[in-house]
């Protein structure tokens, strides 16, 4: 499946739950969107997220090829 996850949440940020996720359903492709400043790529790659995109980058295309790049996880 694909997730798609906020950067920042109340009580939790988005790469403490991409770990979550990645780590109980390995398979799920993870996607980690912002508003503001784009988290540290070191933290975002031991996360298990696939990519981190600003919120106005997504796009019926962007997802689309996410998915195609990372499905086979």
């Amino acid at each position: 499946g694909l997730a798609l996850v906020a950067a920042e949440m109340p009580g939790i940020d988005g790469l403490e739950t991409s770990r979550r996720i990645v780590g109980a359903v390995p398979q799920t492709v993870v996607c980690i969107l912002h508003t503001g400043v784009e988290p540290d790529a070191d933290a975002m790659t031991g996360s298990g997220a696939a990519a981190v995109l600003h919120v106005d980058a997504l796009t019926r295309s962007s997802l689309q090829e996410l998915w195609e790049q990372h499905r086979s996880r």
